[in-house]
């Protein structure tokens, strides 16, 4: 008998699957751990969910500004998650725009986010003064000199006592509400305060922005100046408020507020040159008045 033989070829076909990266973003959005809370001032933590890894396991790296940062940070893959990584960026800046990219062994392309970080603690207030103004104290400053995000208030405090904790961002000086103690040592404390993203509020440290008032401080002059009213008499002009002569002596003239009620008063000599000023107003200057 003739026998024949069934030959089975078998052709093996090898499937190769290409690394994907599924996900690339800052952990607040994944579905997962852990802490929401990754986006800081100087730095931020990035998660990446990647499939179909060649063996032993995922290997990726993230490089921020690919052109000009050279720093570039491993994705750590724990062993109870293998396909999800994370990287921690260190060492930036707050409130600057960054671009990340990742890029994973086996995978075909790349993933790039831009991602802003968080405001930052400001520098502190510089060229701070005190000056006297009509019996009260003037405290002026300019803006820090490194923001790190847009200046929400500004904190001061007299002698460790909170003075105001809200003075608006687009004020450049503050006015004390009662008369100064001549002879009296008082230490102002200034800070800057920004509100970042997490409704926090970061400031600048008071211990570095300080002036100590010795006592010795004089009242500031304020210039003055003369126009005529509309009957023809002379008006003095001091700070954007108006002064009309009450009375004079053989030495002095003495001027009061033209608004009733006003206890603020300039003195003068005979040739109106300024002696003295006395009393605060209880009203806004007369811009439109001197214009």
């Amino acid at each position: 008998m003739q026998q024949r033989h069934l030959i089975f070829i078998a052709s093996l076909f090898t499937v190769i699957s290409t690394t994907q990266i599924n996900y690339f973003e800052v952990t607040t959005g994944m579905p997962f751990p852990p802490d929401p809370v990754t986006t800081y001032d100087t730095l931020i933590m990035l998660s990446a969910l990647v499939t179909d890894c060649p063996p032993p396991s995922c290997e990726c790296f993230v490089k921020v500004n690919v052109t000009t940062y050279k720093d570039t940070y491993t994705v750590t893959f724990p062993s109870t998650t293998p396909n999800i990584g994370s990287a921690t960026i260190t060492h930036l800046e707050a409130d600057t725009l960054y671009s990340f990219t990742i890029t994973c062994i086996g995978a075909d392309g790349n993933a790039t986010r831009l991602l802003r970080t968080d405001y930052g603690r400001p520098s502190v207030p510089r060229n701070i003064t005190v000056t006297l103004v009509s019996k009260r104290l003037r405290i002026s400053w300019l803006p820090p000199a490194v923001p790190k995000g847009p200046i929400h208030n500004y904190k001061l405090t007299k002698d460790r006592e909170t003075i105001s904790d809200e003075i608006p961002n687009n004020e450049s000086s503050y006015d004390m509400t009662k008369d100064y103690v001549y002879g009296k040592t008082n230490t102002f404390f200034f800070s800057a305060c920004n509100i970042n993203r997490k409704k926090d509020t970061v400031c600048s440290s008071p211990n570095e922005a300080f002036v100590i008032l010795t006592g010795k401080i004089q009242a500031k002059s304020p210039a003055i100046s003369f126009m005529n009213a509309n009957k023809g008499k002379p008006l003095l002009v001091a700070d954007e408020y108006t002064f009309k002569l009450n009375k004079a002596t053989t030495t002095t003239k003495y001027w009061i507020c033209t608004i009733n009620g006003c206890a603020a008063k300039v003195h003068t000599d005979l040739t109106n040159l300024l002696m003295k000023t006395a009393g605060n107003h209880s009203h806004l200057p007369e811009k439109e008045k001197i214009e």
